[in-house]
């Protein structure tokens, strides 16, 4: 990633080591961030979708807390 701005390094980067790590998971066919909250519960951070349709769902809104179960793929 390039990113070109006249502000300072330290001010962009600014809070970025505070940043929670988020996945990308895919659930009921749209692909979402979230944020592992505990081993088996995750909160959406963020809906991945182009479709406005899926931003009225309040099953998906940001904030909400889903089951985690990863899935692990062959290899």
């Amino acid at each position: 990633m390039i990113l070109w701005t006249v502000m300072p390094l330290d001010l962009v980067l600014d809070g970025a080591e505070k940043m929670p790590a988020c996945e990308e998971i895919d659930y009921g066919g749209l692909k979402i961030m979230v944020e592992k909250t505990s081993p088996v519960e995750c909160r959406i951070v963020r809906l991945l979708s182009t479709n406005p349709q899926d931003f009225l769902r309040p099953d998906i809104q940001p904030g909400q807390v889903l089951a985690y179960r990863p899935v692990y793929e062959a290899r």
